[in-house]
């Protein structure tokens, strides 16, 4: 059975960190799908970003990133295309260029790729969970970020845009589209049921009715702060609380349906 648990929120309260605590990394590195082993990590050493084994027995691999520390190495994020998985073949690699992120098979084929609209000067795994890529001549300028390409998962300090989509996964190992949406568009959040195997949507689950006719009023961003209290800004700078069915607790690691 799907649940939401292993596919939405990682409920952990993580301090915020600053910025410069991060191990840059340079234009030109490089990961090799050839064990677990490849990634770049945290200067904490809470997250780390690279490539996951699919099983034990696999020759398939995800580019992700995932707690460190934990011994389940929860994955917080993975590369996907159209709410899919990319799966990388034993001996790709992984390569950081001033164009952003390249993916390519053992034969040098481009399997998946990430290119910011600006030039990248270098990148870093942060303690917050999110990797970014470092805008060239602004190091307080991301080109891109994980946080702002949320897969199943949001963590402390992460602020959802209008637009952004959250994707449930199929089971707790397998990271295909699940039976759940968490949508947060027109101004308000929906929990949406997935007719699965199809795309069809059911009626919301739940719905923050955040959305108003004075644009003013209705919401702008969903923030989930570093004390792990989830809320949405409107655009006037209301704060809206979820309903208390709906907050999180900072030492749960799943919130069921």
């Amino acid at each position: 059975m799907d649940s939401l648990a292993l596919s939405c929120l990682i409920l952990l309260s993580l301090p915020l960190l600053p910025f410069l605590s991060a191990a840059n990394i340079p234009l030109g590195s490089t990961l090799s799908s050839t064990s677990n082993n490849s990634s770049w990590i945290s200067p904490s050493r809470d997250f780390a970003f690279g490539f996951r084994q699919l099983n034990n027995n696999s020759d398939l691999f995800l580019l992700a990133i995932w707690f460190n520390k934990m011994p389940e190495r929860t994955i917080i994020w993975h590369a996907n295309e159209d709410n899919h998985p990319v799966l990388a073949p034993r001996g790709s690699t992984l390569e950081l260029t001033a164009t952003g992120l390249l993916l390519k098979d053992p034969g040098g084929q481009a399997i998946w790729d990430e290119k910011p609209n600006k030039i990248v000067s270098d990148a870093a795994m942060l303690d917050t969970g999110n990797f970014v890529l470092i805008a060239s001549g602004n190091h307080s300028d991301y080109a891109w970020q994980s946080f702002k390409s949320p897969t199943d998962t949001i963590l402390p300090t992460q602020i959802l845009d209008l637009g952004s989509v959250l994707v449930s996964r199929l089971t707790e190992t397998n990271l295909s589209k699940g039976r759940f949406e968490l949508h947060f568009s027109n101004g308000s959040l929906q929990l949406i049921p997935v007719a699965w195997p199809t795309p069809s949507q059911y009626k919301s689950y739940y719905t923050s009715n955040t959305c108003s006719a004075n644009s003013s009023e209705s919401g702008h961003q969903l923030v989930f702060n570093k004390s792990a209290d989830i809320y949405i800004e409107n655009n006037n700078g209301q704060i809206v609380q979820l309903p208390q069915r709906y907050q999180l607790s900072p030492f749960s690691s799943n919130i069921g349906l």
